[in-house]
């Protein structure tokens, strides 16, 4: 008999992936946040529209399931992730994997007020650890779609990668390593806890990663000489950002700007038993110049 498992914001950039990938194998329950989403849900045997900010209802949703796998926007309130998660251990099922995110560790204990990002999955890891006895955490550092930040795309489009510190160093890891690992958790459900950190196969410089850009787009990329105070104002002058914008987005990376050797792990390969996918590989198959001019 397939495992029954239930994924939240199963229309979603990693939430698709994981339903292809499983859909053959699993009895995939997928909910998604509109009647849009049923289209995006390939792969799912059943597909609902919900809303997880209205808790009633989602226990029956999860009735039977071996696994959920917690999957919200990474800017959604906790309170979203946490109704779904409280629903599904009511409904007795004893296995959660959840896409969390790097930025939790590295924001751990540093001064300021955290962003956004990492204080909700930072309350949801919690919700995850008091609700579970059985889960996996995987916490992705930055996607190799870093042109998707608007604040790299509205660079990228004036041939400029700009990043808070120069000496920055980042290990990105592709959408679909991110997908696997998590398709091979829920398939394989294990007793115990795991917090997985996930990462691509290298560490790149940001003058290396602006170089492997500039061979995508065959032209030169400027990396310019910031600092945190400067880069919050080429954000204003050079996108159209707004002031806050620029600040929030500017909090965002510093703790990945403070980095200068950013760690590689293992974990997508002991998972999936495949390597993940070096960085030149992903934009050679993914990006193109086109990708800049989409809205």
């Amino acid at each position: 008999m397939s495992l029954k498992i239930v994924i939240t914001g199963a229309s979603g950039h990693i939430g698709t992936r994981v339903c292809k990938l499983i859909g053959d194998k699993a009895h995939v329950v997928a909910l998604v946040g509109s009647a849009d989403g049923r289209e995006k849900a390939q792969g799912a045997a059943e597909t609902h529209v919900v809303d997880l900010d209205q808790p009633d209802g989602l226990a029956e949703l999860f009735a039977g399931a071996d696994a959920v796998c917690a999957i919200t926007a990474g800017d959604a309130k906790p309170d979203r992730e946490r109704n779904a998660l409280e629903a599904a251990a009511k409904a007795g099922v004893g296995y959660a994997v959840k896409l969390s995110s790097e930025s939790v560790p590295l924001t751990e204990g540093r001064p300021g007020k955290p962003d956004p990002v990492a204080a909700r999955h930072t309350a949801n890891e919690a919700d995850v650890r008091r609700l579970f006895d059985a889960y996996a955490i995987v916490r992705p550092t930055w996607w190799a779609n870093l042109d998707q930040l608007p604040s790299v795309k509205a660079g990228l489009a004036q041939h400029v990668f700009a990043w808070p510190r120069r000496e920055t160093s980042l290990a990105p890891i592709a959408p679909d390593d991110v997908a696997a690992t998590i398709a091979a958790l829920l398939l394989n459900p294990a007793p115990g806890t795991r917090t997985l950190p996930l990462t691509g196969p290298e560490t790149l410089t940001i003058d290396q990663i602006a170089s492997h850009y500039a061979a995508a787009l065959d032209c030169q990329v400027e990396v310019p000489d910031l600092t945190p105070d400067s880069y919050a104002d080429w954000l204003t002058t050079h996108t159209p950002m707004t002031k806050m914008e620029a600040e929030v987005t500017t909090a965002t990376l510093m703790p990945f700007a403070d980095r200068r050797d950013a760690p590689v792990s293992n974990a997508v390969e002991t998972i999936t038993g495949r390597p993940p996918q070096r960085f030149a590989d992903y934009l050679a198959a993914n990006f193109s110049a086109d990708h800049l001019k989409e809205k």
